[in-house]
């Protein structure tokens, strides 16, 4: 090294550089490259796989979502109106649950433009909501006494909806709890007979998910419907208020319909007794005016006044009896009105949920 530059540097014309070795100083390029210490490789090799690891977890972690993506792009700018806006709000769904939601731009609609997006096939029933083409239909019901029939029918097909995004894994995953809950139910199990549907457990799926409480749920059921609704048990209480006022018609109507059958059967027994009783008495009576009219119809005095105390009781149980059979044919009247009126009010019920019904004309 030179003594006078000890710090190895040299001057030029660009600056100071480092004072490299001279060519013939270098080693030969042919000669051999020292070899790492063995015990690095495995090291060095770790540490490839760790990042070649590391960088497929952070790939796997960036997937892009593009059922989201579709669903927020096809949820831009979607409007509810104010009626529709608080029945959602009522349902109160989870971001993602709201995401789904908007992108099946649900409509509140009229009669007859419900009926041209919603042709039900299955007879003798109403269709409330249908989700058709990516879309939710609600048919546009109000009826005080039927509070919560919007926000039932929104949220059981929004689960619809919910279902359709799902794969065919997630929907196996669920498929042994659907069909526990279902074989319990008895309910879901009439409501499902109307149905031919090529999959069952998507109907079974929103029913449940509307119609059954989250305490009565299998674990992964519970978890999967609070993915969507922040109080899964109030959306089920929209479904159970309005259901009870059909559950309780239903339940007066066989009730009354039991009482007037049984009240029928004992009005034929008290009909047949009071004919045979009244036949009895006209007899009797026509017997003692007979034997009343023949000087010796009566062997004494006391014959006639017996015979005639025993026509006047038997003509006071008779009016009795009328009575009470008259009493118990205006009550079972009563019950028969009872059960006129109360069928009149379902019949006007049913056909306020019924979108192709279409009331006769008066004249």
């Amino acid at each position: 090294m030179d003594q006078d530059n000890p710090n190895g540097f040299v001057e030029s014309e660009r600056g100071i550089i480092l004072n490299a070795p001279l060519p013939e100083e270098r080693q030969s390029p042919t000669a051999p490259a020292p070899k790492p210490p063995k015990k690095h490789e495995g090291k060095i090799v770790g540490l490839v796989l760790f990042i070649l690891a590391a960088g497929l977890i952070a790939f796997a972690a960036t997937q892009i979502d593009y059922t989201a993506i579709s669903d927020t792009i096809a949820g831009n700018g979607y409007e509810a109106g104010e009626v529709l806006e608080k029945v959602i709000s009522d349902i109160d769904l989870t971001d993602d649950g709201m995401r789904i939601l908007k992108a099946t731009r649900p409509a509140l609609q009229s009669a007859d433009e419900f009926n041209n997006n919603c042709q039900s096939k299955v007879q003798n029933s109403s269709t409330l909501g249908c989700y058709r083409d990516g879309r939710i239909y609600i048919y546009d019901i109000y009826r005080a006494e039927l509070e919560g029939i919007r926000q039932a029918t929104l949220a059981h097909e929004f689960l619809h909806a919910v279902w359709a995004r799902m794969s065919g894994a997630e929907r196996e995953s669920l498929s042994a709890s659907l069909k526990s809950v279902y074989d319990s139910n008895k309910t879901i199990q009439k409501d499902m007979e109307i149905y031919d549907v090529s999959d069952p457990n998507d109907e079974i799926h929103s029913r449940i998910g509307t119609q059954v409480a989250p305490e009565e749920l299998p674990e992964d059921l519970r978890a999967h419907y609070a993915k969507y609704f922040k109080s899964h048990a109030d959306t089920v209480a929209y479904y159970v208020k309005y259901n009870l006022v059909f559950e309780d018609l239903t339940t007066r109507l066989e009730q009354l319909q039991a009482d007037i059958a049984e009240n029928r059967k004992k009005l034929e027994i008290m009909k047949t007794n009071y004919k045979n009783e009244y036949d009895t008495f006209n007899a009797d009576l026509k017997s003692y005016n007979e034997r009343r009219n023949d000087p010796k119809g009566f062997s004494s005095d006391e014959e006639f006044r017996l015979t005639y105390e025993k026509l006047v009781d038997q003509q006071k149980h008779l009016q009795a009896s009328y009575n009470t059979l008259v009493s118990y044919i205006e009550e079972t009247n009563k019950l028969i009105n009872d059960y006129n009126q109360k069928a009149l009010y379902s019949n006007d019920l049913q056909h306020s949920i019924d979108s192709n019904f279409k009331p006769a004309d008066n004249f």
